[in-house]
Parts: structure tokens; sequence; C-alpha cells
């Protein structure tokens, strides 16, 4: 983890923000503990939060960083609730690593996967995966 990278998200998303428009440096945030963090709004497109606390963080309006299974993963605890089998989507994106956007699709239930996309939709933008993309085209 980058301390300072740390220390400018929790100072102000705002000037988190700015930095990220002005600078070119991947954010480096790997075992960050953001939990119930206020990062409503943040650019966390491109960020390393591999390994990061992120549970309870406010990702409200968030642009995400797609390729962060922990990100993903917190996205989907925390819309899953108490539900055991959405909280397990939740937890396999977790732990594959590995494992990539069209491979976690497939691996879950049609019905999980609904779910799954449905939640991920809202944060859609210019780098959401294309399986989900397609998903959404599909329901339109």
């Amino acid at each position: 983890m980058n301390q300072e990278h740390y220390d400018r998200l929790l100072r102000s998303v705002k000037e988190w923000n700015d930095w990220r428009k002005e600078s070119d440096e991947r954010p480096d945030l790997r075992y960050a503990r953001l939990c119930a963090a206020n990062l409503r709004g943040a650019n966390l497109r491109g960020a390393n939060l591999r390994g990061a606390e992120l549970y309870g963080v406010d990702l409200r309006g968030a642009h995400l960083a797609w390729q962060s299974h922990d990100l993903i993963a917190e996205i989907l605890r925390q819309a899953a609730r108490k539900n055991k089998v959405y909280r397990s989507v939740a937890g396999l994106v977790l732990i594959s690593h590995d494992l990539c956007w069209e491979e976690l699709a497939a691996a879950v239930t049609s019905k999980q996967r609904n779910w799954a996309f449905g939640v991920l939709a809202q944060w859609a933008d210019e780098n959401t995966p294309r399986v989900l993309r397609e998903w959404m085209q599909e329901r339109q």
C-alpha cells in the first residue's frame, strides 16, 4: 500500500479525484483498511485494491475498479445483506482472483448471475466488463 495514496483518499474524495485527474500513477491501496470509509463518488478505476478491507465502505456514485475482486465482492455482500445464496456469490468473487468475468458468470446459477449483474449495473460506465454490458443490453 502507498501511504500517500491511502491518506489522500481518506482525507477527501474531492482531493483524491483531483489528484487522479492530474496523475498517471496507478493508485496502490493493497491491504488498505477502508472499513466503513465514505468513498462516495471516488474514482477508483485502475486502483489496486487487492486484500483491502472494504467492509461497510460507502461506494455510492464511485467509479469502480472493475478488475478488483475485493471491491466487487464487497458491493455484492452489502446488497445481499443476510441472503446466504447471494452472499455466496460475493464470496466466490472474493476468492476467485484467477477467474475472469465470463468464468465467474458461468460459475453461478442464472438467478444468481441476474441478481449480481442487476446490482452491479448501477455502476456501469465505459469500463464495464463486456459480459455485464451484454447482459444489460439484453434487458433493454
